[in-house]
């Protein structure tokens, strides 16, 4: 079982994966396809990671809803009322979190992806760029 990385460690993964030197051109051009592939897979797993908490976070509101609106002691009618409520419930904050954490997770490797596609025109561009220096 491989152990969760935190934004920062992710961060520093692709930055070892993506770092483009002189001397590694060709070996990245060669690995691109691999990295896409990995980190694609990653956005998509994200992606879907943040849809399931997302729909348990609605669930959760609809139940908070449910309880604060018709089976409480006190009933809170007015809307500004039960959100309060709401969102001050601590699982719900949890799962809110947890959403925020993902859809941070979801833009990162989307951006990944993004670099990667583009990995291609920068390669090209430098070896266009050492031929011309190069007088060829």
């Amino acid at each position: 079982m491989t152990k969760k990385q935190t934004l920062e460690e992710m961060m520093q993964d692709v930055e070892n994966d993506l770092h483009l030197t002189p001397t590694n051109c060709k070996d990245k051009a060669l690995e691109l396809p691999r990295l896409h592939n990995k980190y694609m897979r990653s956005y998509a797993i994200a992606k879907s990671k943040l849809k399931g908490a997302k729909n348990r976070l609605a669930t959760r509101k609809s139940d908070l809803l449910v309880k604060y609106k018709y089976k409480d002691d006190y009933t809170w009618d007015k809307k500004d009322q039960l959100e309060i409520r709401i969102h001050g419930n601590v699982s719900y904050q949890e799962l809110d979190t947890l959403v925020s954490n993902l859809e941070n997770e979801v833009e990162f490797f989307k951006g990944v992806v993004n670099t990667i596609n583009n990995m291609n025109f920068s390669i090209s561009n430098y070896h266009k760029l050492v031929a011309w220096q190069e007088g060829n």
